[in-house]
């Protein structure tokens, strides 16, 4: 996903996409500055180019909250092996064990599309919205 397509708004990022609703939440509202993004990018990007090491993929799974469970996974309709990336009072992130699939949703704005994406493109997302953040 390239970023290019926005409006910043007082510091706030506008998709010019309805899709992305739920991002624009997550961006604006948990990932409003660099130290917090930079957090979270140090971890997926290690995770990411480690996904093979079980040890490190379990820490990570750990260290964020672990697996998504049979009831969440019921009311979202999803299926499959996922674990908690992070999690926030009214959305969550989550990654797909087995495709490497991002899910984001929103329990504040149930009526909104669910954000998927491969776990490289969320990296390159965040990347790209740390790199708004600097210069805006």
């Amino acid at each position: 996903m390239n970023l290019n397509d926005f409006t910043i708004i007082n510091h706030q990022i506008s998709f010019n996409n309805p899709y992305y609703v739920k991002l624009e939440n997550l961006l604006n509202n948990d990932f409003r500055t660099v130290p917090i993004v930079d957090g979270y990018l140090i971890d997926l990007v290690y995770l990411n180019d480690h996904w093979e090491d079980i040890a490190a993929r379990e820490a990570f799974i750990e260290k964020e909250g672990g697996y998504w469970d049979w009831k969440d996974l019921l009311e979202f309709k999803v299926t499959g092996n996922w674990f908690t990336c992070f999690r926030f009072v009214d959305l969550g992130g989550y990654i797909n064990m087995d495709t490497k699939t991002f899910y984001l949703e929103n329990s504040l704005l149930p009526n909104e599309p669910i954000v998927e994406m491969p776990v490289e493109e969320f990296i390159d997302v965040l990347q790209q919205w740390k790199q708004i953040l600097l210069t805006s």
